[in-house]
């Protein structure tokens, strides 16, 4: 059973005020999903009274949108606890889902456990997986600026879409002065036609000052669906592998007992999982390891490690 904290003595509430980071409960009052949830995130998205949790169950994510917006009040969340880091949150948070067998438990919508560096391990077998019967599938931008999801065959013969990742662009029609959007494709078969929003402005000093502070200490980085965007270098999110350099890697990574990891940063993965990582291992396409043998730290043999992008300087 799970013990709220519901009151603390005043000597202490100096220092959990001060503490950026909660393990939460959520409890579902309805029919039509199980009654608890087990999450971790920032203490400002409790304290807002909008946040319920961030459910990407293939089996629950739709009912619970649909439940978060009809039937909000079916819901509750209470604070289990604070921490002063992200990972020392997770890790409480992987403790409490284990402690109640959370994934496995009918009373739970968990359906991953939660991880350290910031992974998944969920059951990815058969139906459950996200890609199942949609091999000849893949995820396009329409006109409109909208992510659907399309059969290759119509992918390549559709001219108004676009690779998620490409895109469109907002320029200036040259002969009517008007703004239009469109995609880089057709931006480029009609240069002549179109020129970007800010060309030939000039920025004030003042300007370049702001710009130049806002990018100071951050760099591009991209997220799992290949979107990019610009960060603090000091981003947890970066140090959890969830976000990675804009040229980063994916990699899936199956473990001893089945569970299936995702992260952006092979090397902080196996660092958090005390194991010795080289570049110069070979194994990386998804076969099973069986030589590896380091000095010292855990061995990788009975391992899976694929990576989904260009290995580059990784090939064999």
């Amino acid at each position: 059973m799970i013990v709220f904290l519901s009151q603390f003595p005043r000597i202490y509430m100096k220092n959990i005020m001060a503490k950026k980071f909660v393990v939460y409960l959520t409890t579902y009052h309805g029919n039509k999903l199980p009654k608890y949830y087990i999450g971790s995130t920032n203490k400002s998205k409790i304290e807002s009274n909008k946040y319920y949790g961030s459910i990407c169950s293939i089996r629950y994510k739709e009912i619970f949108k649909s439940e978060i917006k009809n039937n909000k009040d079916l819901f509750d969340v209470k604070i289990l606890s604070y921490h002063e880091t992200r990972i020392e949150a997770l890790e409480e948070e992987l403790r409490l889902q284990k402690e109640n067998n959370a994934v496995e438990s009918t009373e739970y919508f968990n359906e991953s456990y939660a991880c350290i560096d910031g992974c998944f391990g969920r059951n990815v077998v058969g139906k459950n997986n996200p890609m199942f019967n949609r091999k000849n599938e893949v995820i396009a931008v329409d006109e409109n600026g909208k992510k659907i999801r399309v059969s290759k065959e119509e992918f390549d013969t559709n001219h108004k879409l676009s690779g998620h990742t490409s895109g469109f662009v907002s320029v200036i029609d040259k002969k009517t002065g008007l703004r239009v959007r469109m995609s880089k494709n057709n931006y480029n078969c009609h240069m002549s036609d179109y020129c970007y929003i800010n060309v030939g402005v000039k920025h004030t000093s003042e300007t370049k000052e702001k710009l130049s502070m806002q990018r100071k200490d951050s760099f591009i980085v991209r997220d799992w669906d290949g979107n990019k965007f610009r960060v603090n270098k000091n981003d947890e999110r970066i140090k959890l592998g969830v976000l990675g350099h804009h040229r980063a890697l994916r990699y899936i990574i199956n473990d001893m007992d089945g569970n299936e990891y995702k992260t952006m940063n092979i090397m902080a993965f196996f660092k958090a999982h005390g194991i010795k990582y080289y570049r110069v291992f070979k194994q990386i396409n998804g076969e099973l390891i069986t030589n590896h043998a380091p000095d010292n730290g855990k061995s990788l043999n009975g391992w899976r490690i694929k990576c989904l992008d260009e290995k580059g300087k990784y090939k064999k």
